[in-house]
């Protein structure tokens, strides 16, 4: 049953490999990279967001300027016995003469203009919120691409280090293989033990497992790379580079106190603490100053279809304005038992808990950054041994090559050296991937450009 299931899971690892022919598209990093950035749902849904923001912000700017334009026109008709009690003689000049002043058709228009002066500064704190709040989505956006880079930056040279773990663990497969097959022929032939054949079909058994969820995980972190570019098909695209490149993005600055600063200062949680903080001050400020006079500036023009002052029983179009200047005020929020006065009070007690917040926050990327840089150190003495490790292996496997050449050695010992070299190398491209990776975390956090950084290297 299990050799079932190895030949299904090589036939589905070389179909994923081979299949599409001349369709396949080749992928760099940096086009992972732009394609990805262009099709994730949370860029996308990010950049709708800001626009949104930058709408409304455009909305208090107009509200801030713009006065309130009204245009009336007004048409009334009056029945018949109304309109004739409008009509009445009267003498002029000696002569008797009809005055009409009331007509069953009238006509009136209107166009008004009405501006605060002074609203306790609502309309302007409301444009510097929406302000904070533009910026922030605007943080937020760049946070999220960030994380979508390093991702893409992950997974993709992970897929180059799970392929040569396939490499290696089929290698393997292929000579434990012959050496269990060469000791079960030993074995029946009553040559060595049973103890001496479990021996050495051991390793046999226990790399065949290995090798089957290396498969498995080329195969799945293709898939997870290709859903980061939204690419359906899996088989349509070769990821193309070399892992080697992941060195770009290194870097020696692992200063703990440059990273703080990066990270006090990017750190999105604590921009949306320190914007909500702001907007929280300017809401109470407007509060407070809701208490003064509101000032508000009016200017109406009319024009009425209505008797001449010239012509007897002559309508014209009539000119007229009128300015208004009012102020109000309201006298229960005066009172310090008033809502107002409450609600003020509940804005001071919600400042102080986001400024605790705030403090709480900032000690959390401080541990974050020590942490992270800590870890780095680790790391980087790991890839050292590592290196060590490989030079050695390196060593090692020259002299063998040496000895076989010079008949003191069998091909079974440098196939040893050459499979323990691989493990070497392969434990340093590990250890390598886990360095890079946990400095970009660290970069990410605070908020470095570590993918131009990289580019501007690879391009140079």
């Amino acid at each position: 049953m299990k050799r079932y299931i190895l030949l299904l899971i090589i036939f589905l690892y070389f179909g994923e490999i081979y299949a599409g022919g001349s369709d396949i598209t080749a992928l760099s990093f940096q086009n992972a990279i732009e394609i990805a950035l262009k099709n994730n749902l949370d860029v996308l849904q990010a950049e709708k967001n800001v626009k949104v923001a930058e709408a409304l912000l455009g909305q208090n700017y107009a509200q801030l300027l713009i006065p309130t334009i009204t245009a009336n026109g007004d048409f009334s008709y009056v029945d018949p016995e109304t309109a004739a009690r409008g009509i009445y003689s009267e003498t002029v000049a000696g002569q008797a003469v009809v005055i009409t002043n009331t007509y069953q058709d009238n006509y009136s228009s209107s166009l008004s203009l009405t501006k605060p002066l002074f609203a306790g500064l609502k309309y302007w704190n409301s444009v510097i919120t929406q302000q904070l709040s533009v910026d922030l989505l605007k943080s937020k956006l760049e946070d999220i691409k960030k994380g979508v880079e390093l991702s893409v930056t992950t997974n993709f040279y992970n897929l180059f280090l799970l392929h040569e773990n396939v490499q290696i663990y089929s290698e393997m497969d292929k000579y434990l293989k012959g050496v269990s097959a060469q000791a079960e022929a030993q074995y029946e032939r009553k040559m060595i033990s049973e103890l001496d054949y479990l021996k050495a079909i051991l390793p046999y058994k226990t790399n065949l497992p290995l090798m089957l969820k290396a498969i498995h995980s080329e195969i799945l972190t293709k898939a997870t790379l290709c859903d980061q570019l939204n690419i359906s098909n899996y088989n349509s695209v070769e990821f193309v580079g070399n892992f080697l490149d992941l060195t770009n993005f290194d870097t020696e600055a692992t200063n703990e106190e440059e990273y703080l600063g990066f990270a006090l200062t990017n750190d999105i949680n604590l921009k949306s603490i320190l914007c909500s903080l702001a907007a929280s001050k300017l809401n109470k400020q407007t509060s407070e100053l809701s208490r003064l006079p509101a000032v508000t500036l009016g200017y109406t023009f009319t024009e009425d279809y209505i008797n001449s002052t010239t012509m007897i029983n002559t309508r014209s179009w009539t000119p007229g304005w009128n300015l208004d200047l009012q102020l109000s005020m309201p006298i229960d929020d005066l009172l310090p038992f008033s809502s107002l006065s409450k609600s003020i009070e509940a804005m001071d007690e919600g400042i102080k808990q986001m400024e605790y917040s705030n403090t709480e926050q900032i000690n959390t990327v401080r541990e974050t950054v020590k942490s992270s840089i800590q870890q780095i150190e680790e790391l980087k003495e790991t890839v050292d041994s590592q290196a060590d490790n490989l030079e050695i292996a390196r060593r090692s496997l020259e002299l063998e090559k040496g000895l076989f050449a010079r008949g003191n050695a069998i091909d079974l010992d440098v196939e040893n050296s050459q499979i323990a070299y691989d493990q070497a190398l392969l434990a340093y491209y590990q250890s390598l991937l886990s360095y890079i990776i946990a400095i970009l975390q660290l970069e990410r956090e605070a908020g470095v450009d570590f993918y131009g950084k990289a580019m501007d290297k690879l391009r140079s």
